[in-house]
C-alpha cells in the first residue's frame, strides 16, 4: 500500500491523504508539493486538520435523495456514523464531506468515479471550510511585495489580476501568489507557487513572448478569438464559464520557482493595501472606506466558492457547526489594511496602475 501523503501548510494546518492514485498524487505534488512532509509512514491521520481518503464503503443513497441531487447537485447520507454531504455521479456517491466533532474536515472520494481535477477542487473547498472554522480564510487574489509591504489584487475571474501581477514582476516586485492566498492574523501566505498563463496574456502583454521561453499555440487566430470572446460575453454577461474561457484561451502553468521568476517568490507578507479590480472603458481609481472595502472584498470571496455555498450550509447544518461570516473574518484578520477600487480597460492602463501601486508601498 502506498505511504500517506502529508502536507504541512505553513504553520496553519496539516492535510493527511491516503489511497491516492499515481495521477492524483502527481496533481498534489504539482500544486501543493512544496508543503509535503517527508517520512510520513507512521503519521497519525487523527492529528491532521483535513483528512482526504478513499471511501471505505459506498453510502446507501435513498431514491428520494437521489432525486434531490438533480435539483441541488448534492444530498445527504449516513457514512461511518456521520451524516455527510454527498456529491453524486448518477446514483453513486463521488464524494462525502463532513466536519467531525472536533472540527476536522473529512473528505472521502470514490476512486472509481471521482476525477483527479474534481478531487483537487474539493480538497481546496475542504481547506476553505477548515480555515473558516478557525477564523482564517483561503482568499482569492494576487499579491506582490516590496520592502516588506504587500499589495493585493482581487476581483472576479477575468478581471485582469494575472497581467497586473506579471507586469509588476517584470518591474522587480516579489510574488506571493497569483490566485489563492492563506490569510491569518494580518498575514498572507503562499498557497501555490505558479501563475496560470493563457493566450490572452500573450495578446495583452506583447513583451511576454520574450520574457517567457514558452509561447502557447492558440486554437483560433486573434481576430476570430476576439469575435468569439465578444459573442460569448453576450451569452454569459456575468462572465465566461471557466471551461469556455479555457477553450478560447488555452493556458499553462508557469512555475514561479524557476527563472525568470525564481528570485521573486516569497512565502508570506503583511497586506498594507488591497485593490478591488474591475473592468471598464477607462482607467479610474477610487479610495474605499474600510467598511466599503471589506464589503466588496467579502463579495469577491463569496464569488470564489459561489457554487459551494449551499453545500457549505448543509455541512454545517448536519455537523452542528457554525462558521463565522466571511466579512467578519476579513475584518478581524486585516486590522491595518486600506482599500481602493481600480477600473481599467487593458494594457494601456497597466502603466498608471503600476504607478498607483508604487504610491501605496512608499
Amino acid at each position: 500500500m502506498a505511504s500517506p501523503f502529508v502536507l504541512a501548510c505553513h504553520d496553519l494546518f496539516v492535510i493527511h491523504t491516503s489511497g491516492l492514485t499515481p495521477g492524483l498524487r502527481a496533481r498534489f505534488e504539482a500544486n501543493l508539493g512544496h508543503f509535503a512532509v517527508k517520512n510520513t509512514v507512521d503519521h497519525d491521520p487523527g492529528s491532521a486538520d483535513v483528512v482526504v481518503a478513499p471511501m471505505a464503503s459506498s453510502p446507501d443513497i435513498p431514491a428520494f435523495s437521489s432525486h434531490l441531487n438533480h435539483i441541488y447537485g448534492f444530498t445527504t447520507a449516513e457514512y461511518q456514523g456521520h451524516t455527510v454531504v454527498c456529491l453524486l455521479r448518477g446514483r453513486t456517491p463521488e464524494f462525502c464531506i463532513f466536519f467531525s466533532p472536533d472540527l476536522r474536515v473529512h473528505l472521502h472520494f470514490c476512486p472509481k468515479y471521482a476525477r483527479e481535477g474534481r478531487i483537487y477542487g474539493m480538497v481546496l473547498f475542504a481547506i476553505y471550510l477548515m480555515m473558516k472554522s478557525r477564523d482564517r480564510l483561503l482568499v482569492h487574489g494576487a499579491a506582490v511585495s516590496k520592502q516588506g509591504k504587500t499589495v493585493v489584487f482581487s476581483g472576479h475571474q477575468g478581471m485582469g489580476k494575472t497581467p497586473i501581477l506579471l507586469s509588476l514582476l517584470r518591474e522587480g516586485w516579489q510574488c506571493l501568489g497569483d490566485d489563492k492566498l492563506f490569510l491569518c492574523r494580518n498575514r498572507l501566505s503562499m498557497v501555490e507557487p505558479y501563475a496560470a498563463i493563457s493566450q490572452y496574456h500573450f495578446d495583452l502583454l506583447p513583451w511576454l513572448s520574450s520574457f517567457l521561453p514558452h509561447r502557447l499555440t492558440p486554437l483560433f487566430p486573434g481576430i476570430a478569438r476576439g469575435f468569439l470572446d465578444r459573442a460569448a460575453g453576450r451569452i454569459w454577461p456575468a462572465g465566461l464559464p471557466v471551461k469556455v474561457y479555457r477553450y478560447l484561451n488555452p493556458g499553462t502553468k508557469v512555475d514561479l520557482r524557476v527563472p525568470p521568476f525564481s528570485n521573486t517568490l516569497i512565502q508570506s507578507g503583511t497586506p498594507v493595501h488591497w485593490i478591488i479590480i474591475q473592468r471598464d472603458t477607462a482607467f479610474a481609481f477610487k479610495p474605499l472606506s474600510r467598511d466599503r472595502g471589506l464589503d466588496k472584498l467579502a463579495l469577491v470571496q463569496d464569488l470564489f466558492f459561489s457554487h459551494r455555498v449551499q453545500m457549505e450550509k448543509l455541512i454545517c447544518l448536519y455537523g452542528d457547526t457554525r462558521l463565522p461570516a466571511i466579512r467578519d473574518i476579513l475584518d478581524r484578520n486585516l486590522p491595518e489594511t486600506s482599500f481602493s477600487q481600480v477600473s481599467y480597460s487593458g494594457e494601456k492602463d497597466i502603466g498608471p496602475l503600476l504607478d498607483l501601486v508604487e504610491t501605496h508601498v512608499g
